[in-house]
């Protein structure tokens, strides 16, 4: 009789933000700080962001390869309103 493989799992604890380093990353210069909030509300890679394009978004959704990678995009990453 075959016996069952152990299923693996990621045990890595997630580590959240304290108000602190938040109001660190916001307020970095400008370019930093887009970077940043970007990466916070889309939860994407560091490195897909930096491969990001203005065609990549649309009004409500962010993708990028020609794709939509499912991620919903906030007003203020959408919009041309400075942040």
């Amino acid at each position: 009789m075959r016996t069952v493989k152990t299923y693996n799992v990621d045990d890595s604890r997630v580590r959240v933000l304290t108000d602190d380093e938040l109001k660190t990353v916001l307020t970095a210069p400008v370019d930093v700080a887009l970077l940043c909030r970007v990466t916070l509300i889309s939860l994407n890679r560091i490195s897909e962001v930096l491969a990001l394009r203005r065609e990549h978004f649309g009004p409500s959704w962010m993708g990028s390869g020609g794709r939509v990678a499912g991620s919903i995009a906030s007003r203020c990453l959408t919009s041309s309103a400075p942040l």
